[in-house]
């Protein structure tokens, strides 16, 4: 490990990632979840994650990029609940 080699004690270092919420695990239908959301049976969706650690105005960003051509839609992480 990284840390062990930097002289940190290997009883002090604990692996871990980002805490997910256990249902992104569960396996959703598709196109029930569309339809939950609001969104188009076709067409291309684009989910921004970015939490709030300061990466910009993502509202305004995924606002423009809804623009897009082609049917696309953006969503927002914190306007989706699963």
């Amino acid at each position: 490990m990284h840390l062990a080699r930097l002289g940190i004690p290997e009883d002090r270092i604990t692996v871990s990632g980002v805490p997910i919420d256990p249902g992104f695990a569960d396996l959703k239908d598709v196109r029930a979840m569309r339809e939950k959301h609001g969104l188009a049976s076709d067409g291309t969706t684009v989910l921004v994650s970015a939490s709030g650690l300061g990466v910009g105005p993502v509202g305004a960003w995924s606002a423009r990029s809804s623009k897009a051509p082609g049917g696309s839609k953006v969503v927002e992480m914190n306007q989706i609940w699963l």
